[in-house]
């Protein structure tokens, strides 16, 4: 994780310093950042200040670094001008400088950002196919569903979602009620939600349940006493935890996870690191950030799609070395990089990695 530290000193009688550069404190990432980190508005053992507000803000999900000839790069903070920030980034993806902080003639700007696509997971239970495979019967029972609460933001919380629908209708459904007094409830009371264990060998039923709806009447004010009906029922019939509604899928998943590992098992690591370290006429080196997997590689294309070993068509190279020099055609080059072991079937990135280059000649 990066961390910029930047101070913008303010005159609040003179609109003029709003426009003036922050100053960086700190500029480098942390190779192990914490989970959790506290926010504070000032820390020191004898400080004498006023603050007048303080805030709170989250940044632009972008990264912008400039070099100019012979000095090293340099955070460009992107922001409102009265902020601080040097440059910001439109709704439609375009890097603009603030006038006062034009990149220099022949400066290297560096953009580093996230995409984002549809949050979308396949998971099969492959016990439960198998028995229910008979005959001409495959086995297979297919639903597509999408997340309402609560929602899923990430293709992992897609697959826990599915993992926890698969956990819960692949085992009997149960429901049922059960009336009792309430002077012989061997707890104070019963309220929705409370989980319960059903064992009634009379029906062979033994399974643990979720008291959905609790009926309380009133037998005798003197006494106190009250007649309570308790209805209950397990995940199958209908969970609690989490609501989904109807959904289309238009393309299939290539990939079906399965419910006896998780599916981070099946990717290697995406290739957040990946730089850009030189530019010439004819070429451009790449830096994937981390070495090739033993036994396995960089595998480099030119649109995200046709990953693996099978698919020559968008093909640029697989390589061996984290120093990549890729073909330079045009002043706009685009290429993606996943990497791959050596491991059979062969794993990849889950995600790729765009390397978008527009230098001049």
């Amino acid at each position: 994780m990066r961390v910029v530290l930047s101070v913008h000193d303010v005159d609040p009688n003179s609109p003029g310093t709003l426009a003036l550069p922050a100053t960086v404190l700190f500029d480098d990432v942390l190779a192990s950042a914490p989970p959790f980190a506290s926010y504070a508005v000032a820390s020191g053992a004898d400080l004498h200040v006023q603050v007048a507000f303080t805030r709170l803000q989250e940044m632009v999900n972008a990264e912008v670094r400039s070099m100019i000839l012979g000095q090293a790069f340099r955070t460009r903070l992107a922001g409102q001008l009265a902020d601080g920030g040097e440059c910001y980034i439109s709704s439609v993806g375009e890097l603009h400088f603030y006038p006062p902080y034009p990149p220099q003639a022949n400066e290297q700007i560096v953009v580093t950002y996230r995409g984002s696509a549809r949050a979308i997971a396949r998971v099969q239970d492959a016990n439960s196919i198998a028995s229910h495979n008979v005959g001409a019967d495959n086995g297979r029972r297919s639903v597509v569903k999408k997340m309402k609460v609560p929602p899923a933001p990430t293709s992992i919380d897609c697959e826990n979602a599915a993992l926890a629908l698969l956990d819960d209708t692949v085992q009997p459904a149960w429901m049922g009620e059960y009336r009792i007094s309430g002077d012989c409830l061997p707890v104070n009371d019963v309220l929705p939600g409370d989980a319960v264990q059903v064992a009634a060998p009379s029906r062979q039923a033994n399974f643990a349940a979720i008291v959905r709806e609790v009926d309380v009447l009133l037998t005798s004010l003197a006494y106190d006493r009250a007649q309570y009906a308790i209805r209950f029922a397990n995940d199958a019939t209908g969970s609690m935890a989490i609501e989904f509604s109807k959904a289309t899928l238009p393309d299939p998943l290539p990939v079906a996870f399965t419910t006896s590992g998780p599916s981070s098992a099946m990717y290697l690591p995406a290739l957040t690191a990946a730089r850009v370290t030189d530019v010439i006429a004819t070429e451009i080196t790449v830096d994937a950030g981390t070495a090739p997997p033993t036994g396995g590689g960089i595998e480099v294309r030119r649109t995200d799609g046709g990953w693996g070993p099978t698919s020559d068509g968008n093909l640029v190279g697989r390589y061996t070395s984290q120093s990549i020099e890729l073909p330079r055609l045009s002043r706009i080059q685009e290429y993606l990089l996943r990497q791959y072991d050596g491991s059979s079937p062969t794993k990849y990135s889950r995600q790729s990695a765009l390397v978008h280059v527009d230098y001049p000649y």
